[in-house]
């Protein structure tokens, strides 16, 4: 008997159900529109290969552990790897784009599965995961009206059978955030989806929301440069033998305080001052600006540079890395 991969694919996802079906493929292509057209695609946990065949790639490479799922994409024209998703022998650096999707990076520890996404993503390269929240919100049904309940009951998920929270489940959107950029993964964008009963099966739910009144969660971002995170290894290093760590400013956004070629002293920073001037962790790199204002709870804090026409701006009190001691400059001279 031969096996018929077309018919074996096509009975896997129709029995996912209409209702998961569609609220698949609102996140497939929250995920596949954010990544556009590359080179090479890797999907970690390919299953049938239904995302990764609709991501715009020359070559697509599925990794599932699974022997049948891996002949199955194989015969659908993918480069099959069977493999740990969290071990896999591809090189590092060499894919355009890494997704996953309906959850199936759960299946590894979070820290795990980032650390082999950011091994594999060249920098600058994309990826895009489709997860679940941690504790979703899901009131009792005695307490709602019949028809209103179906939107908040549980239903047989991946995310709800879960007896305890799988290690890449969402708890906050911060907290994702800093997991992520520690591991070199910047998230630009997110997709929060709750389930309902009726078309379209799922509506979306403000970002700014807290991630447990979502049911899914698409999650898209891009590599950071490898040598930004060197740099931060050795913030974090010097930090941990509570020594401050050389680094030279490199903009003009905080002149005439601090100048091009300036080499400050980094310092561990646990709760920022206004007037403080700290380290922030970019996308791309580092900022040194001022601290203008700490919002209540501390979570966040409005900055800006020392630059006349600078525009303040509100960041996460995790993106900061450090105190700048003004006393410990090091002022470049003209001789320099």
């Amino acid at each position: 008997m031969t096996f018929d991969a077309i018919r074996f694919a096509r009975e896997y996802d129709q029995a996912l159900g209409l209702r998961t079906r569609k609220r698949l493929d609102r996140i497939d292509r929250f995920l596949t529109e954010a990544i556009g057209s590359v080179e090479v695609a890797v999907e970690l946990g390919a299953g049938t290969g239904r995302l990764l065949s609709r991501v715009n790639a020359q070559t697509r490479i599925a990794v599932d552990h699974a022997e049948p799922m891996c002949r199955l994409t194989q015969m659908r024209g993918m480069v099959s790897v069977r493999a740990d998703l969290a071990q896999t022998p591809l090189p590092s650096g060499g894919a355009d784009a890494v997704v996953s999707g309906y959850g199936s990076i759960r299946a590894r520890p979070a820290r795990l599965a980032l650390k082999e996404i950011a091994r594999l993503l060249r920098d600058g390269a994309t990826f895009g995961l489709h997860v679940f929240p941690a504790h979703p919100l899901f009131p009792p049904r005695p307490f709602l009206p019949l028809r209103l309940s179906s939107w908040f009951t549980p239903r047989r998920t991946i995310a709800h059978m879960s007896s305890a929270s799988a290690p890449l489940d969402l708890d906050s959107w911060q907290k994702t955030r800093k997991l992520f950029a520690d591991y070199g993964l910047w998230i630009t964008a997110g997709l929060l989806l709750r389930n309902t009963p009726d078309p379209p099966f799922s509506i979306r739910v403000p970002l700014k929301s807290a991630v447990r009144f979502a049911t899914h969660i698409g999650i898209v971002g891009h590599r950071m440069p490898r040598h930004v995170m060197r740099m931060r290894s050795r913030i974090a290093d010097h930090h941990a033998s509570e020594t401050t760590a050389p680094v030279v400013i490199a903009g003009e956004s905080m002149a005439p305080t601090l100048r091009i070629g300036d080499e400050v002293l980094v310092a561990p920073c646990t709760q920022p001052k206004p007037g403080d001037i700290v380290l922030i962790q970019c996308s791309e790199g580092f900022l040194a600006h001022r601290v203008r204002w700490v919002l209540p709870g501390r979570k966040h804090i409005i900055e800006s540079g020392d630059a006349p026409g600078a525009k303040p701006s509100i960041i996460p009190s995790w993106r900061i890395l450090g105190r700048i001691n003004l006393g410990q400059v090091r002022k470049t001279s003209v001789a320099d």
